[in-house]
């Protein structure tokens, strides 16, 4: 069985994941239902968390292997956990398995109300978070 990665913050920058992966992946555009997105407090990246009727856009990386879903585990923290999720493709509607990293519930007053957004961290922060990654 192949493993997809659904991933909505940070690790949609192929610069990014290539630091933290170590080698490159072409996304698909995919949305995450009944899950809203929010800055971690004091950082520039988000997590996400359950909530019914809300919609996270992200991306889906296929065939990733074991040993980087590990490198992702320790990328991501003890504050997330890696859970199945059912994510769909933008291009055709249909659904995808895949592992999300969410934030832990007991973990979600590290969530700040703020939504976090692709584009503002590309433009704004990236450049410096990749600093500490490579």
């Amino acid at each position: 069985m192949t493993k997809s990665l659904f991933s909505y913050g940070t690790l949609q920058s192929p610069r990014v994941l290539m630091a933290v992966a170590g080698k490159e992946y072409q996304g698909v555009e995919a949305v995450l239902l009944n899950y809203a997105i929010f800055r971690v407090r004091g950082t520039v990246y988000p997590g996400i968390i359950p909530a019914k009727g809300n919609i996270v856009r992200g991306l889906v990386y296929r065939n990733i292997a074991d040993d980087t879903f590990r490198r992702l585990d320790d990328f991501e923290g003890e504050q997330y956990e890696r859970i199945i999720v059912s994510a769909v493709l933008r291009r055709d509607h249909s659904l995808v398995r895949a592992y999300a990293y969410r934030i832990l519930e007991g973990q979600r007053d590290i969530l700040s109300s703020e939504g976090w957004d692709l584009e503002h961290f590309l433009q704004k922060e990236a450049e410096g978070f990749i600093g500490t990654l490579e």
